[in-house]
């Protein structure tokens, strides 16, 4: 096993001797993220493995010969029992057993496990799947998801392939990504499982429902990564977060505000703090107020003034560098 600076990992059984291999795997399971135990025919087990490790999140890439793991936290040794785990099959089968439930999963399906209770997984052929363990704090509220688990996300909920589709483009970058980065897209990952759930058992319209809090989260994280288009309606956020307006509307009702009213608070808000700012100093409103959205300066003015009591010119010199 080898691992470097940059919380990267990997390992290849055909590097250490035959008799060893099982061994050594039945080792690394037990010390994992999550601790389990395996299971496989010892003389004919083979594996290979890579991932990243960064707080709060570990991704793991599995080619591996026919097993059974078993996650069983009270006899684990981890120090963080109480993660997320996400597993996508990218080729083979998969067999995911938690909480009475049964799901066989095919290349391009997934599904969600939680560590602090007993699942297994099972292949009986060689088989690929993409892993991500991550804190449950990334859920919009404390749930013990006891409904969700061992689902077939892509043939059970709206947004399963979605689910899926996200894990893979994630672990595709996540060797360039930062932290920070990192953690904003395994945040609408979790976001996105969390809606496809609750879509499930709930209307889809009804504001009140547990959907709400995560789909909030997702259209306030959609708008504040897309002021700078001038372009973007009520429309253009509900086709693109796959939502009807009217359900955004009323999550946001809920709020005490609309989705208009939400993005151009937002664009002000950002407008004043780019202001202040004062590495901005020399940077023009009016360049600060296009970058944002804005299509022309008088309505920036007016809005601004309506919000601050002031110009932006006036609100700027009460900021001195």
């Amino acid at each position: 096993m080898t691992r470097s600076s940059r919380s990267t990992f990997s390992f290849h059984s055909a590097s250490v001797d035959a008799a060893d291999r099982f061994d050594i795997w039945r080792e690394f399971c037990s010390r994992a993220v999550l601790g389990q135990s395996c299971v496989a025919d010892a003389q004919r087990f083979d594996v290979a493995l890579r991932g990243h490790v960064q707080p709060g999140i570990s991704a793991m890439q599995l080619h591996a010969g026919a097993c059974s793991i078993l996650r069983d936290p009270d006899r684990a040794n981890d120090d963080e029992p109480d993660l997320l785990a996400f597993y996508m099959v990218q080729a083979g089968t998969l067999q995911v057993e938690q909480d009475g439930r049964v799901a066989l999963l095919r290349p391009g399906e997934a599904t969600l496990c939680v560590g602090d209770r007993p699942y297994r997984l099972t292949a009986n052929d060689r088989h690929e799947v993409l892993t991500f363990k991550v804190r449950r704090q990334f859920l919009s509220t404390p749930a013990s998801l006891e409904g969700g688990t061992a689902r077939n996300l892509v043939t059970t909920t709206v947004f399963g392939r979605s689910v899926a589709q996200l894990m893979q483009g994630i672990w595709s970058q996540l060797p360039n990504l930062d932290n920070a980065t990192s953690h904003r897209l395994v945040r609408n990952l979790v976001d996105l499982t969390e809606v496809a759930l609750a879509l499930e058992a709930d209307d889809p319209l009804d504001p009140s429902g547990p959907a709400r809090e995560a789909n909030v989260r997702r259209i306030r994280q959609f708008i504040d990564c897309n002021l700078g288009r001038d372009d973007l309606t009520a429309a253009h956020v509900a086709v693109e977060l796959n939502l009807s307006t009217r359900y955004i509307n009323k999550v946001l009702a809920a709020e005490g505000t609309s989705l208009i009213r939400h993005l151009w608070h937002r664009r002000i808000t950002m407008a004043a703090g780019q202001l202040r700012e004062p590495r901005l100093a020399r940077r023009s409103i009016s360049a600060i107020a296009f970058s944002l959205g804005f299509k022309n300066l008088s309505h920036f003015s007016d809005l601004f003034r309506r919000t601050y009591g002031v110009s932006p010119t006036e609100y700027r010199g009460q900021h001195p560098r």
